[in-house]
């Protein structure tokens, strides 16, 4: 978990936007398990504003958990392509493009 993020601060500020008020057992049950998320500072703060777009009431902490998989997978995403623009700049760099011309040249 990042320093600059306090959880209870998360929570709160989340649950304002609400105007919901939490009980302690809830708010221990939630940063029992938020704690265990190990999202970036920008990560709490996109996770906050989709559970106030996709909620119109505080939402449970499953209900957060599919933005989770959605993290996981721009993630993935990303990664992939980034892999994607690699390979494609160490193909061109061996001339693969030039070779690939020539296949279908023969080709035709």
């Amino acid at each position: 978990m990042p320093p600059s993020i306090n959880l209870a601060i998360w929570l709160a500020d989340l649950a304002a936007m609400y105007s919901f008020v939490p009980t302690e057992r809830l708010i221990a049950g939630y940063l029992e398990i938020l704690e265990t998320w190990h999202l970036s500072p920008e990560l709490w703060k996109e996770l906050a504003r989709r559970a106030v777009m996709r909620f119109d009431r505080f939402p449970r902490i499953a209900e957060l958990v599919p933005i989770l998989e959605e993290f996981r997978l721009e993630a993935q995403t990303a990664s992939d392509m980034a892999d994607i623009r690699r390979l494609d700049a160490e193909m061109r760099a061996a001339g693969w493009q030039k070779a690939r011309k020539n296949d279908k040249d023969v080709i035709q």
